[in-house]
């Protein structure tokens, strides 16, 4: 995790991917967030958050222990939280 004058700034694992990956990407000029979360078959492999590093140690935790997210991912994006009031 990187702050620099203000900037919150996130990356983990394979932020690239290959040609085997799907990519999620949510865009918000207004609110000055950046998501970027990179897929093989269920599983994070990558992920860059600008803006919002709220759900780091979460988005970490899913790279690291290789989680399968197939029964969250169309919530993925909305992190931790919103998955809780899913569920």
């Amino acid at each position: 995790m990187l702050k620099v004058t203000g900037i919150d700034l996130f990356s983990v694992g394979d932020f690239e991917g290959d040609s085997e990956c799907q990519i999620l990407q949510l865009i918000d000029h207004g609110l000055g967030i950046y998501k970027k979360i990179v897929l093989r078959g269920d599983v994070v492999v990558g992920v860059i958050l600008y803006g919002d590093t709220s759900d780091s140690a979460w988005y970490l935790n899913l790279v690291k222990e290789s989680t399968p997210i197939a029964a969250i991912r169309d919530r993925l994006m909305f992190g931790r939280i919103p998955l809780a009031r899913a569920a």
